[in-house]
């Protein structure tokens, strides 16, 4: 991350590119890996294809914030490499390669732990029986994962805090095998999804249909041994995240990044090893299967093009997030479609009574509406909340002041100026209060705090420049007016009052 804001600065494509070239030497990774797997170079090409267009691998390509998985991905693929290398000419060299990529792998994050397991899959694999080269890696494995578990604890890391649960497991790996096979529609808030902890119906009825489908899966492997790899690559991937480890968020679309290359491999191996009168039709229902997820994943890239849009579509999967009802509501109020965003700001309520940023954004809703009585009354409920909420606290300032509260919006100004003294709104939203109030040199005092404060901002200018246009002092104000156009050149208004004091002086 700091190499990309050194080679970028905060500019989001860079730190996108670097994402989309991680996914692009993962892929690489996958076929260079199934390869000495002995899969056919079809079976690995259309393997790293398939995975790499999965549309639940979205989120960790597009978020900015996924990069540690992706990063964490391409080391454990680059150690898996080293050991099979290892396994198969022992050499130092590739033990110093495994060690460095392991432990890169486990910086980057702790879903690398999975190492252990992989490559304990990989010498179930390539090893037949018991040899000393197997033995030596798997040592070096575990030997490195507990290194990192004892560098944390020296280090202070913090880590699990709560026991996981074994009885949801059955309902996470279904979810999450259906957003990999099934991708309608796709979410950005994808932890309201969590099955509830407990025995219910469902956590019993999932358990007994996945014991139901290993047993089929038993079967079948007998008749198609490779599909075993896929599988068990599957498995192992979602495993940490099915329950058995707390996880603070839940669920989330990331965490199947790795496991959905097991999924990936299954169906290409399914495709290209079924009975050959079978094999048309399996490798149609598999194309179509394939097209109809490019069609999803440009969809969701798409969606990422407009916030409002993909607040939407995530609502389709995820339809009792307050978050997700909030964030389209601010987006909504931020474009002045006040009735919608009321809505929304109304249906996050419903779902969470405290939450207090949608009881906020409703407040505001009614403020620009005119509702100065049921603005001050919500905001009120909101303080209640969280009583430190400086944007809220000027909210209700203007509130009480559109009320005639003139007292208690300077109160609630004041205050909001106590909270946050480096924040230049409550400063303007006073010095207003006190020019309509008379009181003009407080007023000129409160607008030069707010430009001290935020000399980028033009609002706190404008109204000085206003100031000192009714004061007689147009030589201030036009040079602030001047200032203003210079910051936002679209400013009609004070485009307007510059060009008047043009002609009359």
């Amino acid at each position: 991350m700091a190499i990309d804001e050194k080679l970028w600065g905060l500019r989001p494509a860079g730190f996108h590119l670097a994402n989309m070239v991680l996914h692009w030497l993962n892929c690489l990774f996958l076929f260079l890996l199934l390869r000495r797997l002995h899969f056919s170079s079809l079976s690995s090409a259309l393997t790293s294809l398939l995975w790499m267009c999965l549309p639940v691998n979205s989120e960790v390509v597009t978020w900015i914030s996924g990069r540690p998985y992706c990063l964490a991905t391409c080391f454990l693929l680059l150690g898996t490499l080293f050991a099979e290398r290892y396994l198969s000419r022992p050499a130092v060299k590739y033990l110093v390669g495994y060690c460095v990529a392991a432990s890169c792998a486990l910086l980057s994050h702790e879903v690398a732990v999975l190492i252990v397991a992989f490559t304990l899959l990989l010498i179930i694999t390539k090893c037949k029986g018991k040899s000393r080269a197997a033995m030596t890696l798997y040592g070096l494995s575990v030997t490195t994962i507990l290194l990192y578990f004892g560098l944390r604890r020296a280090a202070g890391a913090t880590g699990v805090t709560t026991n996981g649960t074994m009885t949801s497991f059955g309902l996470f790996f279904w979810k999450y095998l259906g957003w990999m096979v099934l991708p309608i529609h796709m979410s950005m808030e994808r932890s309201t999804d969590t099955p509830p902890p407990g025995w219910s119906r469902n956590a019993l009825a999932a358990w007994l249909c996945l014991a139901l489908a290993c047993a089929v899966l038993m079967i079948v492997c007998r008749k198609i041994p490779r599909l075993r790899i896929g599988f068990a690559w599957m498995g192992l991937g979602l495993l940490p995240f099915c329950g058995i480890v707390f996880i603070y968020q839940g669920m989330a679309e990331r965490y199947t990044y790795v496991a959905s290359m097991g999924l990936a491999l299954i169906i290409v191996v399914i495709g290209v090893e079924s009975r050959v009168r079978w094999r048309p039709f399996v490798l149609g229902l598999i194309a179509v299967w394939g097209l109809w997820g490019i069609y999803r994943l440009e969809t969701r890239i798409a969606d990422w093009s407009d916030a409002a849009r993909l607040y939407r579509h995530s609502l389709e999967a995820t339809p009792r997030s307050a978050k997700l009802h909030y964030d389209l509501g601010a987006i909504l109020e931020e474009r002045k479609d006040f009735a919608r965003a009321s809505c929304e700001y109304k249906k996050a309520v419903g779902l969470e009574p405290s939450y207090e940023p949608a009881l906020a954004g409703l407040g505001n809703v009614d403020l620009n509406l005119g509702r100065a009585n049921e603005a001050s009354r919500i905001f009120q409920k909101a303080l209640q909340l969280k009583p430190d909420d400086v944007k809220t606290i000027t909210n209700y300032g203007t509130a009480l002041q559109a009320l005639g509260k003139i007292d208690a919006a300077k109160t609630q100004y004041k205050r909001a100026i106590t909270l946050a003294p480096h924040s230049d709104d409550a400063y303007c939203d006073l010095g207003v209060l006190l020019f309509r109030t008379g009181d003009t040199d407080n007023a000129v005092r409160q607008f030069l705090n707010a430009a001290e404060m935020n000399p980028d901002d033009p609002i706190p200018l404008f109204n000085l420049a206003a100031i000192y246009q009714k004061s007689g002092r147009p030589d201030l104000a036009m040079k602030l007016y001047t200032r203003v156009l210079q910051l936002n050149p679209g400013d009609a208004d004070a485009s307007s009052a510059l060009q008047s004091l043009i002609r009359h002086n």
